[in-house]
């Protein structure tokens, strides 16, 4: 960017910055119980008690709430550490089952390996067999 681009965007912040603020900090639509207008002597004490009250229950409220928002708070906390470990020892779980699953797997491979073997020695056998019988009865007539 060229200087004199930069020299427009210097004026033109502060006013974007200005609207920007007043519209955070403009006047308020929500009439607060503090506000200026309260702020004023109380014509009797009647008026600055009941605001006091008010200001009292109020607070109270906000405690009340608090206060029940931390213990519900606490008491997720704990369900979601007691979640993790039961997440955990199933994911201990999973993995020795996992360990297992593959020796069994293996050990089924092994023995598919064998039975193919005793099934090609068994028929060799039977061959063996039969060609010495054949032998033999050539033999004899």
């Amino acid at each position: 960017m060229n200087s004199e681009a930069m020299s427009v965007l210097r004026e033109r912040r502060p006013a974007t910055e200005d609207k920007v603020r007043e519209e955070l900090l403009g006047p308020s639509t929500v009439e607060s119980p503090f506000s200026n207008k309260d702020m004023k002597p109380y014509q009797n004490t009647d008026s600055a008690r009941r605001v006091a009250t008010d200001s009292t229950t109020s607070l109270a409220r906000s405690q009340t709430l608090l206060l029940n928002t931390i213990s519900q708070s606490s008491l997720a906390l704990e369900q979601l550490g007691q979640s993790s470990v039961k997440v955990e020892d199933t994911r201990e779980e999973l993995t020795e089952q996992s360990a297992t699953i593959g020796t069994s797997r293996s050990l089924l491979a092994k023995y598919g390996r064998r039975e193919l073997t005793d099934r090609l020695l068994i028929f060799l056998a039977l061959v063996m067999f039969l060609g010495v019988v054949c032998y033999i009865i050539r033999k004899r007539f």
